[in-house]
Order: C-alpha cells, then sequence, then structure tokens
C-alpha cells in the first residue's frame, strides 16, 4: 500500500496527512510498474500512436520498452470495412476471363486530342491492351473490335468479361451473339476489379517516370504509355518464353 485516498464525487484524492511521503510514494510506484513494458500503457491509453509512446517511456523511468510486436487491434479498429478475401479462381487457359477498365479523364489531353484509354488485361497471361479514346463512348466499338480481333488471329473465344458498374461496359447485344458472360463488380469497390486496376497504377508509375526523365510535355503521354505496355509485355514475354506454353500466343 502507497497510502490513504479519499473519494470525492467518483474520484480518488490521496490524502496528503498519512505518514506516506510523496518520495516514498513515487518510489513504491516504481517498485510496483517496474516490470510493465510499453506494450500495457499503448492498451490502457487507447492504443495511441509511436511517437506518443515514444514519449512515455522517455518520461517514465519505470515504463520499458521491451516489445516490439505489432498491434493488431490498431488495424482493426482504423480499417473502413472488412478485408477482400484472396481471389482463389484461376483460368484454364488464355481468355477465358478477360478485365476491362477505362482510365480518365486525364488534366491534359494527348497531341491528339485523347483523354482517357482503355485496358484490357487477360487472367491467365496478363497480357495487356490499351486502346485510347477521346470519350467513352467508344468502348463499345473497341470492345467488340477487340473480340472479334481475338477470334481471327487466336482462334479463342472470349469467355468471360470482367468490369466494373460503368454504363459504357453494358454492351448486352455483344455479350449475347458471343455468349459472353459478363461479371460485374459492386458500386465504389474497385477491389474486386482489382488486376485491372493495380495494372493501372503500374503502367501510370512507368508513364511518369519515362516522362520526368526525359522532360518531354506532358501532352506526348499518349505515347509513353504504349511504351509502357509494350515493355510490360515483352519483358515477362522474354522470361517466361520457354516455361510457360501459353505466352507462345502472344510471341
Amino acid at each position: 500500500m502507497i497510502g490513504h485516498a479519499i473519494m470525492i464525487e467518483g474520484l480518488y484524492y490521496l490524502d496528503e496527512n498519512t505518514s506516506t511521503s510523496q518520495d516514498h510514494v513515487f518510489v513504491n510506484t516504481i517498485v510496483n510498474y517496474s516490470k510493465k513494458d510499453i506494450n500495457v500503457w499503448h492498451y490502457r491509453l487507447g492504443h495511441p500512436c509511436n511517437n506518443v509512446l515514444k514519449q512515455i517511456y522517455r518520461t517514465f523511468p519505470y515504463v520499458h520498452d521491451s516489445c516490439k510486436n505489432i498491434c493488431d487491434i490498431c488495424h482493426y479498429s482504423k480499417q473502413h470495412r472488412l478485408p477482400f478475401p484472396d481471389n482463389t479462381i484461376a483460368s484454364d487457359s488464355c481468355f477465358d476471363l478477360i478485365h476491362v477498365d477505362i482510365w480518365g479523364p486525364i488534366s491534359i489531353p494527348s497531341i491528339h486530342g485523347h483523354k482517357y484509354f482503355l485496358t484490357i488485361v487477360d487472367d491467365l497471361s496478363r497480357h495487356t491492351w490499351v486502346f485510347l479514346m477521346h470519350s467513352k463512348g467508344e468502348t463499345r466499338n473497341l470492345l467488340l473490335n477487340f473480340v472479334i480481333y481475338i477470334k481471327n488471329q487466336f482462334k479463342k473465344d472470349i469467355k468471360t468479361i470482367r468490369f466494373d458498374n460503368g454504363p459504357e461496359f453494358e454492351y448486352v447485344d455483344l455479350y449475347n451473339k458471343y455468349s459472353i458472360i459478363h461479371q460485374k463488380s459492386y458500386v465504389n469497390t474497385p477491389q474486386q476489379n482489382s488486376m485491372v486496376e493495380r495494372k493501372h497504377q503500374h503502367i501510370l508509375n512507368v508513364t511518369r517516370s519515362l516522362l520526368f526523365q526525359s522532360n518531354i510535355p506532358k501532352c506526348y503521354w499518349s505515347y509513353v504509355v504504349n511504351h509502357v505496355v509494350h515493355i510490360i509485355n515483352k519483358i515477362p514475354s522474354a522470361v517466361l518464353k520457354n516455361k510457360s506454353p501459353y505466352m507462345k500466343c502472344f510471341t
């Protein structure tokens, strides 16, 4: 016991008239908490950030920074929605499933007036096609031409197309004519169309790098995007040419 206390309106006040001195109270407090690590105070104080914890164990000598474990509760409390499960569905052959999405509009049109580009990614091979567009109204014709292109050049039929809820992809006549299954993701849920979303991020990151490096005007971004897609497709193809039979249809 470190002293007597009086409860006033729900709070305990240490009685200064007791024989226990302030120094004695502080010493006993150090003894009681000498084995406490920083995680205990992290839990008690409502999971503060690391900067607050560092200030705590620097100010109070009885708090030990003895544990470096990552707190899962902090991550759970800060997330805004439940985590998405990993996609375990894999395609058996090329063009069984393709992912499509539109990026844009860009604030600086290309030298030819393009503001958007349509990205198509094959689920199995990750091969990518990009089509520049002036407006989203060109999407349907590009999809139709792509389906015919794959049929004529590779003798393959596209079985499933996955896209977001964009109205420009509502091409029911095309899907019915070629017996294509069209899958939609939920509204404001880009995670369900994550493959093409990540591909967009990759393309844009490399495009910005080349633009910054070359110091060319930003209106030439369309040429850089096509060059980046060429690089992305050719490098994996060269590495996997003799390892994967699926890459032969693109080499």
